[in-house]
């Protein structure tokens, strides 16, 4: 491989061994679309705490389908604003499927404050059907109070996919 840079204000790139380029940008959003190179995908773009609110302490909902074959092979999890609300003294997201919701990601406090290092990165392959797609929840748990007492929160979500197929 081979990499050149194209001056302070540029574009850097990478040359592959089969002569293709690589260049940086924006995590791509659709894992629908996953190829044979695991690359990083932003499967929850700004997800807000409205996203969570239900009269209970936690909800999952579906984050993104894994197409069948798909492997995870890690899980980043970032807030851009600390979620709060009226007596709620603990606020974690998770991500995983049905019965784990943990499977991929453990419990992130995102109720903490926000700052440029402080993020959950999973690291962990797994992999559900190679028959069917499965979907990948994001489960938000909250103490003290109901999710829906939530006042403010943002979350970013990225999962680092390939296929097997």
């Amino acid at each position: 491989m081979s990499a050149a840079n194209e001056g302070l204000g540029g574009t850097q790139r990478l040359t592959g061994i089969g002569g293709g380029t690589i260049v940086p940008g924006p995590a791509p959003t659709n894992p629908a679309v996953i190829t044979t190179i695991p690359q990083w995908v932003k499967v929850g773009n700004a997800l807000s705490h409205t996203a969570f609110q239900t009269g209970a302490t936690s909800v999952s909902n579906t984050l993104f389908s894994l197409i069948a074959g798909g492997i995870i092979e890690a899980i980043k999890i970032k807030h851009s604003t600390a979620f709060a609300g009226a007596s709620i003294t603990a606020y974690t997201i998770e991500v995983g499927i049905s019965g784990t919701t943990e499977k991929y990601a453990q419990a992130f406090d995102v109720l903490q404050a926000v700052g440029a290092t402080v993020f959950q990165l999973t690291e962990g392959v797994g992999s559900e059907s190679h028959g069917a797609a499965v979907n990948i929840l994001v489960t938000a748990r909250s103490t003290g109070a109901n999710l829906s007492a939530s006042t403010a929160g943002v979350v970013d979500i990225w999962a680092l996919l390939v296929s097997a197929t």
